[in-house]
């Protein structure tokens, strides 16, 4: 592994590999391992969808010797001991966000199915039918990149994306969906909403859906939304 600089205290490895569930278990299950190996010299992380970048306090190990240890590992037997039920899809380890799928509270769902020549049913059924992977979190707390989103329901972002998009809104954006945790702006197609919280600073981790996880998505009504403490 061929592991680079990224600053004055990091180091970036870039894998050949596409982006794929089963690379990011690798950068997952090589982020833990790093971990434990560096002890009081890690100090933080962060995986994309084909990249691992370790932030160290190199006044603990020198920065060559940590190059060294790094580019040893082998991350297909970190993998294998890593994976155990962490990354199974099986029902009872996937996150289930229950959703309102309603123009009530989604202001692009009908101009989707419309577009895609779908019922508002059949647009239901699709996204909520499948189980996502989680590849990455960023552009706001708790705001995870699931995958990959059915061909069917594929949409380019919006042109102009919105200046405050609610807190919870379920969205669309080319082959990918997501959760939005917070009222934030942005560009991608609204097609329900969740109640669920999704980032608690108290809460240990403080996001509900981590990097490596499966998700589902289940439809509920306006009485269920309700109840679960959604807004209207």
């Amino acid at each position: 592994m061929d592991w680079t600089p990224a600053g004055e205290n990091a180091l970036r490895l870039v894998l050949s590999e596409h982006p794929s569930p089963s690379t990011t278990q690798g950068l997952v299950a090589l982020q833990q391992e790093i971990r434990e190996l560096l002890g009081n010299a890690w100090i933080d992380s962060a995986i994309g969808y084909t990249t691992l970048t370790v932030f160290i306090d190199f006044t603990h190990y020198p920065r060559e010797r940590v190059q060294r240890l790094l580019a040893s590992l082998d991350i297909a037997k970190i993998t294998a001991r890593y994976a155990g039920d962490f990354f199974s899809s099986n029902d009872a380890h996937v996150i289930a966000l229950p959703t309102l799928y309603s123009p009530d509270v989604a202001p692009d769902l009908l101009s989707l199915a419309e577009h895609k020549g779908l019922s508002l049913e059949e647009l239901i059924a699709i996204h909520s039918g499948q189980v996502y992977f989680a590849y990455a979190n960023g552009f706001a707390p708790g705001f995870s990149y699931l995958g990959e989103v059915d061909e069917r329901l594929a949409v380019p972002r919006l042109a102009t994306p919105r200046r405050a998009v609610p807190a919870g809104s379920v969205a669309i954006a080319d082959r990918q969906t997501a959760v939005y945790p917070k009222v934030s702006p942005g560009g991608w197609h609204i097609i329900g909403r969740c109640p669920t919280l999704l980032f608690d600073v108290n809460a240990t981790p403080p996001t509900l859906i981590n990097i490596g996880q499966w998700v589902r998505f289940e439809p509920i009504d306006c009485e269920q939304f309700v109840a679960l403490g959604g807004e209207l």
